[in-house]
């Protein structure tokens, strides 16, 4: 899967309250576009994330 933007859609919001944190707040105004490739590197604690990065 290619992310393209990360954006937050406010009217499906289930709990308004993390809109109170500012980088949230301005995911909702604005989305974040990403330009340049991300990986993302995710699993359980103690799956090998950490020593596949060393």
């Amino acid at each position: 899967m290619i992310l393209q933007q990360v954006s937050v859609d406010a009217e499906k919001a289930l709990d308004p309250w993390y809109f109170d944190i500012p980088a949230i707040s301005q995911l909702a105004t604005e989305p974040l576009v990403l330009d340049t490739p991300v990986t993302v590197i995710v699993g359980e604690n103690g799956s090998g994330k950490s020593t596949l990065l060393e």
